[in-house]
């Protein structure tokens, strides 16, 4: 699902951010399959990895100021 909602996103990403997301989120797949009891502390670096990929799409936002959201009175936020 992570894989496909960031295709959705790819183009406004660019190709070397979405590969760094895809990469991220192939790495914090494998370390959940690895902790499905959440015993052995792989699923919290998942976790940061899925923080990593947020921090992607933020910074592609920095680039892209029309695709930041805004508020009502056409004021880009921090949202």
């Amino acid at each position: 699902m992570l894989g496909e909602a960031l295709q959705n996103v790819r183009e406004e990403l660019g190709e070397a951010r979405y590969a760094k997301a895809v990469d991220l989120a192939a790495r914090a797949k494998a370390l959940f399959v690895d902790d499905p009891g959440d015993d052995n502390g792989k699923t919290v670096i998942g976790c940061h990895l899925l923080w990593d990929i947020d921090d992607i799409i933020e910074e592609s936002y920095k680039d892209q100021p029309s695709a930041r959201p805004s508020n009502d009175e056409g004021q880009v936020t921090e949202d």
